[in-house]
């Protein structure tokens, strides 16, 4: 488990296919190439991909967020890049026209 105070925010490049869940606290994520944050409470968890660059950090100024990671079959992980890559693509075709 990781402990993220809101002055230190920690960047976590995803090893593997995972659930990233809330142990205590708020979680803020940015996810780079997703163009949504998420916050996350207690018991809620994220879905990440391989590779996923993440910026985490509590919502909350002085109440620390405290979360932890657990691998994820790599078929699921699959699911959810085609679920991103779909929007991003959608975006560029709008650019490009």
């Amino acid at each position: 488990m990781e402990q993220v105070l809101m002055r230190n925010t920690q960047r976590w490049v995803a090893p593997q296919a995972a659930w990233l869940r809330v142990q205590a606290g708020t979680l803020w994520i940015t996810r780079s190439g997703d163009p949504e944050d998420h916050v996350l409470a207690r018991g809620e968890r994220l879905a990440v991909a391989a590779g996923d660059d993440l910026v985490l950090q509590a919502w909350r100024l002085n109440v620390p967020a405290v979360w932890d990671w657990q691998p994820e079959p790599e078929p699921a992980s699959a699911r959810y890049r085609l679920r991103r890559a779909l929007p991003s693509w959608a975006w560029a075709a709008c650019a490009r026209a």
